[in-house]
């Protein structure tokens, strides 16, 4: 996700003025679940500062990482390690237990999950979502026989050995007797070290398969299109945090539009967001905090992190663009990708002036 994720842990990026995060934990509430564990790792304390102000859930931070001389240093023991230092140091877990990974969004019946696990008998079950024959390179792959049992993995195998089509998502139930034999050690991975234990000493993994959205935002075209799917309401649970100003511009708290702006939406602009006279947005945008849009731009289909200044005369189109990089989206990522910046995006300034309102030219 760089350089997206250069200064924003992947839970916490914005996704229409919540957090991908936030939004997970809201799905898991509306099934009953009130008590979570959050492991912050990679700039951890962006999700402590966010989530302290929030006293509706029962939350525990199993950090990974912690505070030296005021400043966050993360320290990644590993997803299985983390589970078995909770059990071993906390005695986290007496009953069956979700595990999540924080970057992705479903709309799965978790209650149903719940249920095949309890009705399979198996030590851990995952949720499994078939994927193009294609995407079968990016995920790890489950082997399983007739009544959905695992047999075995398949960790990003090639098109042409690949087993079957069914995908991990990083959705699992864990019974606690998954753990019993699992050491207080780090560097132990659930997929890599955990799951291949279970199995090879007989243990029951069971796939659970339902039809279910799940928008894993594992790469910047993922996230621009979970964006877009929340804009035009494709997205379950996914609504704009804010005002409806017009039909398909959605306004956070503090946001300005002038009224000769042309928004021909969906359209989302963040808190304190600026749009000024003579700037045009075009399909899916997405306007971040304090950002300002001047006169005589051309935003399409693109998204602007927060803080950042379009200046006259700039085009943007398939983009995401912060103030020292800009990218298109839409182009294969591998490695670390090139995201140079664009001249005329420059950090926000409280002096940009326009003639504000909430009357848009929608169309």
């Amino acid at each position: 996700m760089r350089p997206l994720s250069t200064a924003t842990p992947k839970p916490m990026l914005d996704l229409l003025g919540v957090p991908v995060v936030e939004r997970l934990l809201d799905h898991l509430g509306s099934f009953g679940v009130r008590d979570f564990y959050l492991n912050p790792g990679y700039l951890g304390d962006q999700l402590h500062r966010h989530f302290r102000s929030r006293a509706a859930r029962s939350i525990f931070f199993a950090n990974e990482g912690g505070y030296a001389e005021g400043r966050w240093d993360g320290a990644p023991i590993g997803s299985a390690s983390t589970l078995a230092r909770l059990q071993r140091r906390h005695s986290a877990f007496d009953g069956d237990f979700f595990v999540l990974c924080g970057d992705a969004l479903i709309d799965l019946d978790m209650a149903g999950l719940m249920r095949a696990h309890k009705d399979s008998g198996a030590e851990v079950t995952i949720s499994a979502a078939k994927v193009p024959r294609q995407d079968i390179p990016k995920y790890g792959i489950l082997d399983v026989n007739p009544q959905g049992r695992v047999i075995s993995f398949q960790e990003k195998p090639a098109v042409e050995e690949a087993r079957s089509c069914l995908a991990s998502t990083g959705i699992y139930v864990f019974s606690p007797a998954a753990l019993h034999r699992l050491q207080d050690e780090e560097g132990l991975d659930i997929a890599i070290d955990l799951l291949p234990r279970i199995l090879a000493r007989g243990g029951r993994i069971q796939a659970h398969s339902p039809e279910f959205i799940w928008a894993d935002i594992g790469n910047p075209a993922d996230y621009f299109a979970a964006l877009q799917r929340g804009l035009s309401g494709t997205l379950p649970g996914v609504m704009p945090a804010g005002e409806e100003a017009a039909p398909g511009v959605w306004l956070a708290p503090g946001a300005e539009v002038s009224p000769r702006a042309r928004i021909l939406g969906p359209c989302y602009a963040g808190p304190g967001a600026r749009i000024l006279a003579g700037a045009e947005l075009q399909g899916s945008c997405v306007i971040g905090a304090d950002c300002v849009v001047e006169g005589k731009t051309l935003l399409r289909d693109s998204m602007l992190m927060p803080g950042t200044q379009v200046s006259s005369g700039v085009w943007l189109e398939a983009q995401i663009a912060a103030p020292d990089w800009s990218l298109s989206y839409g182009q294969p990522v591998f490695g670390v990708p090139k995201a140079p910046p664009v001249t005329g995006l420059v950090p926000a300034s409280a002096a940009a002036t326009g003639s504000w309102g909430r009357i848009f030219q929608a169309g």
